[in-house]
Order: structure tokens, then C-alpha cells, then sequence
């Protein structure tokens, strides 16, 4: 399927030793660069959002994380993680991207698109404009920044633009999906909560969540 034909996470030494693997190596061909690290050496002084990041733009046939798995499914954004494909069918190299210091991506699989930036050396502000969506579609995003405790939901379209900062090492993921949603009269209002089955999002009077145990809970 594909080689690790580079040093795995290159012994994690820093940002910048994974930043330009996207817009150089990855260029050739697939690798398993065996991204994402949440703790540990593994994360080293990156953020969670520059790593999860690392699994978005690095892709391949084959990928393996270098984190462990409980680690993972313990993580508030193990929803997200879960989530990324190791294939896409779509890829949108961002503006702002810099070989060595930034890379902003954004790739496309089915219906679903992702944007992940990592950032090196210096911190950074973009303001994402989100215009590789498709248009006159309205998205759920699902996004992780550099000091999030869990995953921000906001509706977005293509006309929308996101505002992101982040620090040196860090990072910044958005997941954008069209939401299956139902009407709900009595809940105009945004919320979200948890339900022991999982949880529940709503905005605008819409439940933003496909499964059918979650609508009679509102």
C-alpha cells in the first residue's frame, strides 16, 4: 500500500520538522509519516489541533497514529478524529500555505470537507474564507482550535469566512458536513447536551444529527 519512507513523526522534534511534509515529501507520493500525538513526547510542544492537523494533510492508503488508541477515544475530539479519512477525493491547497513554516489545506471525501492548517515557527491570524464548499450548501462545522476543550459547532456556507489564530506549533481543524436535520418548532435557540447514547446538537430550530433516537428528545 505505501512505505514509512521517512523517519517516523522524524522522532518528533518539532513543528517545523512536520510542517513542510505536506507540500514536499507528500507531493511524491503517500508515506506514512505516523501522525498525531496527544500527549507525551509524542505532542511535544505542538497543540492537539496542530496534530489532529498532521492526520488530514498527511494522507495515504495505509496510515498509522502514533498515538495510542485509548488516548484517542478519550480525547474530546475523538468524534472528529474518527472521522478523517486516509484518502480523499478532492485537495484545495490553501492561501497563506508556506513550505517550511505553514500549510493550510483544505480535502474533500464524498460530501464532507475538512480544512486543517499547522503552523510553525511564528504565530499567525487567517481569516478563512470557505469558498471551496460548495455553493448555496449549509454545513455544520465541527472545529478544534489551539485552545479548545471541545469541539465548537457553528452552520457555515461558502460565502462564510472563519477567523483563525494560531500559535507557533499550532494548529486549527474544521470537519464540514450537511447536516440531515428536522424541523423542531419549539427550539429556536443553539444548544447541545449529552444523552448517555451521545450527544445532541441543535441550531436555528434544526437538529443537526441523523440518528433517529435523537429527534424525540427535544
Amino acid at each position: 500500500l505505501n512505505f514509512e519512507s521517512v523517519f517516523g513523526k522524524e522522532q518528533f522534534p518539532n513543528a517545523r520538522a512536520s510542517v513542510h511534509a505536506p507540500l514536499a515529501r507528500l507531493l511524491c507520493g503517500p508515506a506514512d509519516y505516523t501522525p498525531l500525538g496527544l500527549a507525551g513526547n509524542l505532542k511535544g510542544r505542538q497543540t492537539a489541533a496542530f496534530e489532529i492537523a498532521t492526520a488530514i494533510t498527511m494522507a495515504g492508503p495505509l496510515i498509522t497514529y502514533a498515538e495510542r488508541s485509548d488516548t484517542i477515544a478519550k480525547s474530546a475530539f475523538a468524534p472528529v478524529i474518527r472521522d478523517i479519512p486516509c484518502l480523499w477525493d478532492e485537495t484545495v491547497v490553501l492561501p497563506g500555505s508556506e513550505i517550511g513554516q505553514t500549510c493550510l489545506m483544505a480535502r474533500r471525501k464524498g460530501d464532507d470537507w475538512f480544512a486543517a492548517i499547522m503552523n510553525a515557527d511564528t504565530a499567525r491570524k487567517w481569516s478563512l474564507e470557505l469558498g471551496f464548499l460548495k455553493p448555496g450548501t449549509v454545513y455544520q462545522a465541527e472545529i478544534i482550535r489551539d485552545d479548545s476543550l471541545s469541539i465548537e459547532h457553528r452552520m457555515v456556507t461558502s460565502k462564510d469566512k472563519l477567523e483563525v489564530s494560531c500559535a507557533a506549533g499550532g494548529g486549527f481543524i474544521a470537519r464540514f458536513g450537511i447536516p440531515s436535520g428536522v424541523p423542531v418548532s419549539t427550539l429556536p435557540f443553539i444548544t447541545h447536551f449529552g444523552t448517555g447514547r451521545g450527544a445532541v446538537y441543535a441550531e436555528k430550530g434544526t437538529v443537526l444529527l441523523d440518528e433517529e433516537w435523537a429527534s424525540p428528545l427535544l
